[in-house]
């Protein structure tokens, strides 16, 4: 049996032939009998469609027609799960914002106070009132 070094460089009678000896290799088999015209046949039948697929236009895709594609609660449901997807992101940003800078930020003054006064001034608050009330005792106490 002759194998063919490089195929290019053949034309399609070394072709036919090569198929017929491998035909004769493998006996009488259904199926292994090749016509001679089989390798023109196979060799217009890839023009014809190679032409005609460079002849096709290839069909460009749209958003909008495949959204027009989905019935009408389908479109619906897909723009409220769009919304709600970047209403959420957007809160999650935020959320996440909000909690590295409470991370990174100061400690606050802890307010002991319901009227805002930090323990600071709350101590001098009372302090401040105790002297006043001392005074006003020994105010009171000396003019009687």
């Amino acid at each position: 049996m002759n194998y063919p070094n490089d195929p290019n460089q053949n034309s399609e009678q070394d072709f036919d032939r090569f198929l017929r000896e491998v035909d004769d290799f493998y006996g009488e088999a259904d199926g292994l009998k090749v016509p001679s015209d089989f390798a023109a046949r196979v060799a217009g039948m890839a023009q014809a469609e190679m032409s005609l697929g460079n002849m096709t236009p290839k069909p460009v895709w749209s958003f909008q027609s495949w959204f027009d594609d989905f019935s009408l609660t389908v479109r619906v449901a897909l723009a409220f799960s769009v919304l709600l997807a970047t209403f959420g992101g957007i809160r999650a940003g935020q959320a996440a914002t909000e909690i590295i800078s409470r991370r990174n930020s100061q400690p606050a003054i802890e307010m002991a106070d319901p009227l805002g006064l930090a323990m600071p001034e709350q101590s001098i608050v009372q302090l401040i009132h105790r002297d006043e009330l001392g005074n006003q005792n020994r105010n009171t106490g000396e003019q009687r």
